[in-house]
């Protein structure tokens, strides 16, 4: 009867060990990927995808734009985050909200920016420029709708 086992020290043996030893070490890094990001989140607000609210970001900076200030209602829309704006004559305006990539988190029940939490139908002065949907460097969920964008830089509460 023959063996099927290599003698120990064998180059098939030592195959053997090495690709269990990068199959162990492949798991451990995928476990501790899964770990690091899930204590990120839970240290971290984590940014909410496109089945929660979400607030549009802008690449800065976008070149030479005079500063203004928009005042307005925070407002959550589906899966996008809108300021309303107040206005003494005619109908209010709805503007897509868009801060500075990776400067705004957003939850259920709140916008932070900058270190402050905003929450929904809030009354705020967002100072910041107007733009078009179509701007580039501008990432919005595919919920939210243009053709108002307002470029935010910083945020109060009215």
């Amino acid at each position: 009867m023959t063996s099927r086992t290599a003698p120990p020290g064998s180059s098939r043996q030592r195959d053997v060990r090495a690709s269990v030893r990068t199959l162990f070490g492949t798991i451990l890094l995928a476990v501790g990927s899964i770990a690091v990001s899930a204590c990120t989140c839970a240290f971290d607000e984590c940014v909410t995808g496109p089945t929660g609210p979400f607030v549009a970001s802008y690449t800065a900076p976008l070149g030479d734009r005079k500063p203004s200030t928009l005042r307005g209602r925070l407002e959550l829309d589906g899966d996008c985050v809108y300021l309303i704006e107040s206005r003494s004559e005619g109908p209010a305006r709805k503007w897509v909200i868009a801060f500075p990539e990776g400067e705004t988190r957003t939850d259920e029940d709140t916008v932070s920016h900058d270190g402050t939490a905003y929450r929904y139908g809030t009354l705020l002065e967002v100072t910041g420029t107007p733009a078009r949907f179509d701007l580039d460097g501008l990432s919005a969920p595919a919920g939210c709708k243009g053709p108002r964008v307002w470029l935010g830089t910083s945020a109060t509460a009215a």
